[in-house]
C-alpha cells in the first residue's frame, strides 16, 4: 500500500545518491529490482506481509502461510486467539508436539503438508497458525 510506495521511493532516492558501480548502488538496485522478481522461476521466492498474515510464494505456488492475527479465518474456528484446547478436541492427537519458549507447538502433517498451532502457555490461546506446503 502507501507505506510500500513510500519505502520504495526512499530506497530509489538513496540509490540515486550513490555513484553508479558502487557497492551501495548495486545493493539498492537489487532491493528495488526484487519487487518485480521472476515469479515464474522455480527458484524465485517472494514474501508478502499483511497485518496478521504473511506468506511465501515460489514458482507461483504458496509454500507457506502464517497467521498471527485474529481477523483471518481458519477452518474449524481454530483462529488466532481461540482456546488452544480446541486444537486437540477438533483435530485429535498431533503428528508432532513440543514446546518452544513459552508456547506449545502442535503440528498436524499429512503427506508433505503441515499445519502447526502455537498455543501460548500463559493464556492457553492460539497465538500463531502456520501452514507449510511442499511441491516437486
Amino acid at each position: 500500500g502507501k507505506q510500500f510506495v513510500r519505502t520504495y521511493r526512499t530506497l530509489r532516492t538513496q540509490r540515486i545518491g550513490y555513484k553508479k558501480g558502487s557497492a551501495e548502488n548495486a545493493m539498492l538496485k537489487l532491493a528495488l529490482n526484487g519487487v518485480y522478481g521472476a515469479s515464474g522461476d522455480k527458484f524465485s521466492i517472494q514474501d508478502a506481509y499483511y497485518p496478521g498474515m504473511s506468506f511465501t510464494i515460489r514458482a507461483k505456488e504458496v509454500i507457506s502461510l502464517e497467521l498471527t492475527g485474529p481477523n483471518w479465518p481458519v477452518p474449524l474456528g481454530l483462529t488466532v486467539g481461540a482456546d488452544g484446547a480446541l486444537v486437540r478436541q477438533k483435530l485429535g492427537r498431533p503428528s508432532m508436539d513440543g514446546t518452544t519458549g513459552t508456547a506449545q507447538s502442535l503440528s498436524y502433517c499429512e503427506r508433505e503438508n503441515c499445519v502447526a498451532f502455537l498455543v501460548d502457555a500463559g493464556t492457553g490461546r492460539i497465538s500463531r497458525v502456520s501452514w507449510s506446503f511442499y511441491y516437486d
